[in-house]
């Protein structure tokens, strides 16, 4: 039987016998069997091949697990991480899992024999729909009758780690909005004449954009419940694309670099979309795609029906890591450091959960990094027409 391809951690694993074999050895611990079912988070202890052997009764009734169906899967597997079934291998071997927390604990552990604690970001799979978890794993080695066995926990602290983003995306954005209009009042003040009502603009510009912070956040916490009111219109997709570029230049989001309008790429269409959700989703591209340029370089953006979606597309000359590039849509994960990591996880959500939309990119050497995000064409109106 050949081995699966694995771009990470080995791939083998033990037969179901030998599974079963392990578990009675596990399970015939009462005093461990009992110190396991007692902790409050989830518990399992795997085999050298990282299969699980015994599952706590936290792990049965968080994850829904009946009987010993969790008997040899392992813990991506289990949990429904969307790249558990990207290889042969399974759980551990894709190119994603280089950095995920559960793995790299586990094979710490085995290989120190030690106790060693990290955080991850997995996205799961459940009922059709992409969740995030935030997890503390936390894996420490043991040995039962002279066999290796590795014991790990994970701790859900995604609501803590959730409530912490927010609250200090929230407070930039507004500090940064009222030093807006502080400074454009402060012009006004001392060039009080002609050009007062430009001033007046930008303030009144700034001010728009403080409530918009606002009641993106308060909409945030929507979406993460599942109760965001979404209201789709029909809507042009040239006219959307120039309010935000329009938008993002007023907000000055990065000085002294450029956004550019691909007009030769431009094509008229209409679609089906929230108007709101949509020009926070292209915002969030724009911004993104400012910030990862460097002076003076442009970042270019254009429009154009695909078939009966209609596409938004922003280009920017910057490359992505291998590490940025396959965690970019988790949640909290940035690279601006820690207390960020939303942008791009709620671009993916609001179109793709809210709006039938979808977000994608590539990025390239040579070519850049492309974003861009497809969403509906107006009904009876074909995106192509």
């Amino acid at each position: 039987m050949d081995t699966p391809a694995t771009f990470f951690a080995p791939p083998e694993r033990d037969l179901l016998t030998t599974i079963r074999d392990q578990a009675r050895r596990i399970e015939s611990s009462e005093l461990f069997h009992a110190i396991l079912d007692a902790l409050p988070d989830i518990a399992f202890v795997l085999n050298t091949k990282r299969q699980i052997i015994f599952a706590n009764d936290a792990a049965k009734s968080l994850l829904g697990i009946g009987g010993d169906e969790f008997l040899g899967q392992r813990t991506g597997e289990l949990v429904s991480c969307i790249h558990a079934r990207e290889t042969a291998g399974g759980c551990g071997t894709s190119e994603a899992c280089r950095y995920c927390g559960v793995i790299n604990t586990v094979l710490e552990a085995q290989r120190t024999g030690g106790r060693v604690s990290q955080e991850c970001r997995l996205t799961v799979e459940r009922d059709g729909k992409l969740q995030p978890m935030d997890l503390l794993v936390t894996g420490k080695s043991i040995r039962s009758e002279g066999k290796e066995y590795t014991l790990v926990t994970l701790n859900d602290i995604s609501d803590a780690n959730r409530r912490k983003v927010l609250e200090r995306i929230f407070f930039h954005d507004v500090v940064n909005s009222i030093t807006s209009v502080q400074a454009g009042a402060t012009l006004l003040k001392e060039e009080y004449g002609s050009m007062a009502g430009e001033y007046l603009e930008a303030m009144l510009a700034s001010t728009e954009h403080l409530l918009e912070e606002v009641l993106k956040q308060r909409d945030f916490l929507a979406m993460e419940r599942g109760d965001l009111d979404v209201e789709p219109e029909t809507l042009s997709n040239s006219r959307i694309l120039r309010e935000v570029a329009a938008q993002s230049s007023v907000g000055r989001f990065e000085q002294g670099k450029i956004l550019r309008i691909e007009e030769e790429a431009m094509r008229e269409a209409s679609l089906s979309a929230d108007p709101v959700l949509l020009r926070r989703v292209l915002l969030n591209m724009v911004k993104n795609a400012l910030e990862a340029s460097s002076e003076g370089e442009a970042v270019t953006a254009w429009t154009a029906p695909e078939g009966t979606r209609v596409r938004f597309t922003v280009r920017n000359p910057a490359v992505m890591s291998e590490e940025v590039r396959l965690q970019v849509f988790q949640r909290s994960f940035s690279t601006k450091g820690k207390g960020h990591g939303i942008g791009t996880y709620s671009m993916r959500m609001l179109a793709r959960d809210y709006m039938n939309g979808n977000v994608g990119f590539r990025s390239i050497p040579g070519e850049g990094t492309t974003f861009w995000v497809d969403m509906p064409g107006a009904e009876g109106n074909p995106a192509g027409a």
